[in-house]
């Protein structure tokens, strides 16, 4: 008893799956938007380059939402640029503040658009986080001597 595929969806033999026509086209745009931007927000996902380039092209001209509206989306988004900057797979430390803004716009939260305003918080909430961080480190030291 096999589950039929729907529409536009098409498994071979070994193993390729094809995405094909409009239908295929909504379906595998609909599953990439919800690996980008389910909750809680996986850092893999919402910064990777290449998928935010597939869904730029798949979402076309179809409406966009301001995901930077939503403050735990900012905040989640924040916890995922800190992981990948400090794990070495961002470079966020050497980019000049419009290559942050790049990021966060065209990869992030494509294919939605976020305000200018929006976008600067989150940077900002990133150099917050790492000036906290310097804060606690420095008095450890001077509580430690160390």
């Amino acid at each position: 008893m096999g589950s039929k595929l729907p529409e536009g969806v098409a498994l071979s033999p070994d193993g390729d799956v094809t995405f094909a026509g409009k239908q295929g086209r909504q379906l595998l745009l609909g599953v990439l938007l919800r690996a980008k931007f389910a909750r809680p927000l996986e850092r893999h996902a919402v910064l990777s380059e290449w998928m935010a380039e597939m869904v730029k092209d798949l979402a076309g001209d179809t409406p966009s939402v301001d995901v930077g509206a939503d403050p735990e989306f900012r905040n989640e988004l924040v916890s995922c640029i800190l992981t990948d900057a400090m794990s070495g797979r961002l470079p966020w430390w050497t980019m000049s503040d419009d290559e942050r803004e790049a990021v966060i716009r065209d990869v992030a939260v494509a294919p939605h658009s976020i305000s200018k305003f929006n976008t600067e918080e989150i940077m900002l909430a990133v150099q917050d986080e790492v000036l906290r961080a310097q804060r606690l480190l420095d008095a450890v030291a001077k509580t430690t001597g160390k």
